[in-house]
């Protein structure tokens, strides 16, 4: 038997499922509230969409708790999912691991990643407040944008910062790297990946004058709104500077990476996604108030009167 977590986009997931006996196994608890990525309904809605696309789904089972193996344990041994040859989990990083050791299998491929061709938001993501259309959004032009939000005038750290867009970690080791264009039209504006939680470390562009600055902003304890670390790591020319006169923007195309590796983070940057160079000081990750430390897009600036900066993101890729 294979676990498999839903960790593709759906025709990857079909076509991959196909001459195979499925059941969906779910968390009716944080996966249902986390934008219905998992619960009862998603996954009968996933189990009735395969079946008439001809995929021999069997039967979608939930769980109250998937991340306790007492509960994952009481639904092994049903005997319809026995019969299956693919378990697909709607569940996060340790009710996946739950699976994998309950239904005797290790987990496949579990990645988070997103190529942004759509103008949808994958499941996978989720805004750090409700949101707001001043945040950013998918586009139809292969990007996901994210605005510079305008912090107010005491700002201490990101935990106030409502428009960060991030994800649950997905495994105790990966690599995630972000292909992305920031763009500024004013001093101070930046933009770049975050691992976030009670205590959390970003890489990020920021603007300085005409140029840009590698920075790593860290900060412990920031819901206690303990202030910020910052240590310059480079400056960077721009890579496109805009040809009109009313605010011409400089833009900063980069790929940004973090590597995780049992609960530390270490941040790496390239200029042509090829070579990497490995920047910053290891970060200790720290979980948030109710859930996992999470990963994924920061974009701020100043709370003056200027016209916002953004991130275009053209692809989030997990390993």
């Amino acid at each position: 038997m294979m676990v498999v977590r839903r960790s593709m986009d759906y025709p990857q997931l079909r076509d991959m499922l196909r001459g195979k006996r499925v059941a969906i196994f779910t968390c009716n608890t944080c996966a249902r509230l986390c934008n219905e990525v998992g619960g009862k309904d998603s996954a009968e809605r996933l189990a009735a969409r395969l079946r008439k696309d001809g995929v021999d789904a069997l039967k979608a089972v939930s769980v109250s708790a998937a991340c306790l193996m007492g509960k994952v344990r009481a639904v092994s041994d049903d005997p319809v999912v026995s019969m299956c040859d693919v378990i697909v989990t709607l569940v996060c990083d340790v009710g996946s691991a739950c699976a994998g050791t309950c239904f005797g299998k290790d987990i496949v491929n579990p990645v988070e990643s997103d190529e942004f061709n759509v103008p949808e938001l994958g499941k996978q993501w989720q805004w750090h407040a409700n949101y707001n259309p001043t945040f950013g959004m998918p586009t139809a032009f292969g990007v996901a944008r994210v605005y510079t939000y305008k912090v107010k005038e005491d700002y201490k750290n990101l935990w106030e910062v409502p428009n960060l867009l991030l994800q649950k970690t997905p495994a105790d080791k990966f690599t995630a790297t972000a292909k992305l264009r920031f763009t500024a039209k004013d001093q101070n504006q930046m933009g770049g990946i975050v691992m976030m939680g009670l205590n959390y470390s970003a890489l990020v562009v920021k603007r300085v004058g005409d140029e840009f600055q590698l920075q790593q902003i860290t900060c412990i304890g920031a819901d206690k709104a303990n202030p910020e670390e910052v240590e310059v790591l480079a400056t960077l020319k721009p890579t496109a500077k805009d040809k009109i006169d009313y605010q011409p923007a400089i833009h900063e195309d980069i790929f940004l990476r973090m590597i995780v590796n049992d609960g530390t983070c270490q941040f790496a940057w390239s200029a042509n996604g090829k070579t990497y160079k490995t920047v910053g000081k290891t970060f200790t990750m720290k979980e948030g108030k109710w859930i996992g430390a999470k990963i994924g897009f920061v974009a701020i600036e100043p709370g003056a009167k200027t016209n916002r900066g953004w991130i275009d993101a053209d692809w989030f890729r997990v390993e």
